[in-house]
């Protein structure tokens, strides 16, 4: 298993991806933020993966 350059996670770069997705369809980028707590927003096709994230440290 190759391991990530430093700072380059598979997770990291799994947000970023969302994060360019949510931009182009005209949404905030708020995939796992801080924003994920207050959550309203039920026809988010990423809400479900998005609420299930655990601190990394938790891994």
């Amino acid at each position: 298993m190759a391991l990530a350059p430093k700072g380059d996670t598979a997770t990291q770069r799994e947000r970023w991806t969302i994060w360019r997705a949510q931009l182009a369809s005209g949404s905030e980028p708020c995939f796992a933020t801080e924003k994920r707590f207050l959550c309203g927003d039920d026809g988010c096709v990423w809400r479900s993966h998005c609420l299930r994230l655990r601190a990394e440290w938790l891994r």
